[in-house]
């Protein structure tokens, strides 16, 4: 059985490690990749096509993140062996990286090899978890031979032309979402402090990809007083979307994983790895993938920022904005019960501006910034309220309360 969330425990927690930011370096990197590939998709024709190929990848970037984060939080990757091992990984990260754009194009994969091998090195790190949890050791006894079957399809693939490969990857994808829907609930060791923060990383460097994509593409010797502006209304609404999550969320995301929001049930072993499955690892995709399509956009507005966002740009912020504010509600919803009615409505709010405005990107950009802030206020308000009467409720020592969800205030 795993840990329960307030037990003598507390002391294995951990924090993301150097080494551990050090990969995500790479990451930065693979992200930069899709979101060009995103950009470029319009642009070479067979939209649907390249839209697809490139949420395959995004796919498998994602996952193969993933199993990073899940061996994380419990394998100790300051020993000498697991460090040796994750510095070699990220060295055959970067080289998948650079062949990413080229993944699915005519002769030998490079990024189908370097992806497969990469993926196999962090199952033999889950081989190296010296811990003496029987229930966790089980649940890696019996995922990672399952679990090898994917990375093996992909490898296989990378020898095949692009129409086989590409149906080989899109199976070894299925098998890793099915395999995560039938393992994630097992007992596996999770550190509620480092699998949050992990993922809360993880979208400040994806907000990162905006921000490059704001400076790399505007124009050093163009920068008017109206330039300026238009480009600080972009990254205001950067800036927002770093606020909508870390506002008041990011504290409560490691609290759901001690059973402090959706209350485990007494004797459930595996509700922890259930919700660090579905909040997370399900979860916290969309979020990822909203972030890419907000930088596809961005790149448009850096470019010619004093005219309104082209049709694709439009296209791009506003499925940006639908899985980002909708896969926010989600994971919240999931993660503690409470259900963000403001975000829905500036959901609709924004993709609607976004759409229709026939005013200069940056300044359609600002706008929309402008109605997140706005939300946000309110959100943090009833959180707050909620929050007071979670403290006063345990105050009287009426613990059942605390652990339910708000109603709307």
């Amino acid at each position: 059985m795993s840990h329960p969330p307030d037990v003598a425990t507390e002391e294995e927690e951990r924090r993301t490690t150097f080494l551990e930011l050090f990969f995500d370096l790479v990451l930065v990197f693979a992200i930069t990749q899709l979101a060009t590939l995103a950009h470029e998709v319009p642009h070479h024709g067979h939209v649907l096509m390249g839209i697809s190929q490139t949420s395959l990848l995004a796919v498998m970037i994602w996952w193969l993140w993933s199993q990073f984060a899940w061996l994380g939080t419990s394998v100790e990757l300051s020993a000498s062996r697991p460090r040796a091992l994750m510095l070699a990984l990220t060295g055959l990260m970067l080289i998948a990286a650079i062949a990413l754009p080229v993944g699915l194009e005519p002769g030998v994969s490079v990024f189908g090899i370097a992806y497969a091998l990469v993926k196999l090195g962090a199952l033999a790190l889950f081989r190296m978890d010296g811990g003496d949890d029987p229930a966790h050791a089980a649940a890696v006894n019996d995922y990672v031979p399952k679990a090898a079957v994917a990375p093996l399809l992909v490898l296989a693939g990378a020898f095949l032309g692009p129409g086989p490969r590409l149906a080989a990857w899109s199976i070894a994808m299925v098998m890793e979402v099915g395999g995560t829907l039938l393992s994630g609930g097992q007992a596996f060791r999770i550190s509620p402090a480092h699998f949050a923060e992990r993922h809360s990383l993880v979208l400040i460097i994806v907000l990162g990809e905006a921000v490059v994509a704001l400076g790399t593409h505007a124009s050093p010797t163009d920068l008017t007083p109206a330039t300026i502006a238009s480009l600080l209304g972009g990254f205001g609404l950067v800036a927002t979307m770093w606020w909508s999550y870390f506002a008041w969320a990011f504290g409560a995301t490691e609290l759901w994983l001690r059973g402090k929001g959706r209350p485990f049930a007494p004797g459930d072993g595996g509700a922890q790895g259930r919700m660090a499955r579905d909040a997370f690892t399900f979860g916290h995709f969309p979020l990822v993938a909203g972030f890419i399509a907000m930088a596809v956009g961005l790149k448009d507005l850096a470019a010619d920022p004093l005219h309104p966002w082209h049709v694709e740009a439009q296209v791009a912020v506003s499925v940006g904005l639908a899985l980002y504010l909708g896969g926010f509600v989600a994971v919240v919803y999931r993660g503690n019960g409470y259900l963000l009615w403001e975000r829905l409505i500036a959901l609709a709010l924004m993709v609607a501006t976004t759409a229709l405005s026939p005013l200069p990107a940056g300044l359609t950009a600002a706008l929309l910034a402008l109605q997140l802030a706005l939300t946000i206020a309110v959100e943090v308000r009833r959180w707050s309220r909620y929050e007071e009467r979670v403290r006063r409720a345990s105050a009287s020592s009426a613990s059942p309360s605390a652990n339910t969800p708000p109603a709307g205030d």
